[in-house]
């Protein structure tokens, strides 16, 4: 298992991705309609994601995984950890909702590494 925080260097993380893992799990401020703060888990259907339609100024997941395929890479499980935002505007630091999210954030990451691992050991299992 490997954690890194790579920020907004998305592009870097597409390319650490070529050198091949089992899974992602991703943390990200994403506006998907909740109330701020809100703590969602996603699937995102990495098959449906056009390579061609990477825009590198705009590194949303979605974005780093088409330009991971456009890079012939493949990751076979991702899971974003999506935290709705008070605001995307530009700025410094956590919004109260958000403040509030992280404790709910850092148990749903918990939980979804605890899966991808039981479920990586069943697999191991005769």
């Amino acid at each position: 298992m490997r954690v890194a925080d790579f920020g907004i260097r998305g592009v870097h993380l597409a390319y650490e991705l070529l050198d091949g893992f089992d899974a992602l799990v991703l943390i990200d401020a994403m506006p998907f309609g909740e109330p701020p703060g809100t703590v969602a888990l996603f699937r995102p259907d990495v098959e449906s994601i056009d390579p061609t339609s990477v825009d590198a100024h705009s590194m949303s997941p979605a974005v780093v995984l088409g330009l991971l395929a456009g890079l012939s890479g493949h990751v076979p499980r991702v899971v974003v950890v999506g935290r709705e935002p008070l605001t995307v505007e530009e700025g410094l630091g956590l919004s109260e909702p958000v403040t509030s999210a992280v404790a709910p954030a850092v148990e749903a990451v918990h939980r979804v590494v605890a899966d991808i691992y039981l479920n990586a050991t069943k697999e191991l299992q005769p």
